[in-house]
């Protein structure tokens, strides 16, 4: 990884870091289905209409990393206080904050989903990793907007047993998914052509979804 960052140019991989031009590359290699349905895509925040989305929905930058806003019930929120942040968010480069050149160049947008939920609650993130078109392992992340920890897993799904006070010890094993399988194809035809990398996917009551 470390030869990777240092030897690769990331600037052309900004078409798989935007989160809304990646979709066209997921539709194409396993299909839209897999694809989080998408409400609404913005240049601006003005242009979003608050009455007409649902009442629960998860708010994204196209541009960046983290930069999320979770609306579990738009009832309870305070709109003018999520445009000034989403105006800030637009505002700003990603690239010339972080450093990470294949965030150079992708256009500042707001992508507004369906919010996903699992019967456990918050939502799980499945990290899948992969090497030169091999399967590795995987991590999943648990209450990403609240405490946030995860747990890791080797290619049998065993648990790595690794001192980190992120590493859930507080909560049940997560056990494997019953269509692991078909998550790690799915990574093996996203990962196509990449010498290693990481495929993010949602598996809410049993139906995956990539995660953009």
């Amino acid at each position: 990884m470390l030869w990777l960052k240092r030897h690769v140019d990331l600037e052309p991989l900004s078409i798989f870091t935007d989160k809304f031009a990646v979709r066209d590359y997921v539709r194409e290699q396993i299909g839209s289905d897999y694809l989080i349905p998408l409400i609404g895509i913005y240049d601006h925040v003005n242009e979003i209409d608050l009455d007409a989305l649902p009442d629960s929905f998860m708010i994204k930058t196209t541009h960046s990393s983290g930069w999320n806003i979770r609306v579990a019930n738009k009832a309870q929120i305070s709109w003018h206080s999520i445009k000034k942040q989403l105006k800030r968010w637009l505002s700003q480069c990603f690239y010339e904050r972080h450093g990470e050149a294949n965030y150079r160049g992708i256009k500042p947008r707001i992508m507004i989903e369906p919010l996903l939920s699992e019967d456990q609650g918050e939502l799980r993130d499945y990290k899948l990793y992969f090497c030169n078109g091999k399967y590795l392992g995987a991590h999943v992340d648990f209450n990403r907007f609240s405490d946030h920890q995860y747990r890791i897993y080797d290619v049998a799904w065993n648990e790595f047993e690794k001192e980190d006070p992120n590493i859930v010890r507080n909560l049940p094993l997560c056990p494997r998914p019953e269509k692991l399988d078909e998550m790690i194809e799915i990574g093996l035809k996203l990962s196509q052509g990449f010498p290693y990398v990481r495929v993010d996917l949602y598996y809410p009551q049993g139906q995956i979804f990539s995660v953009n």
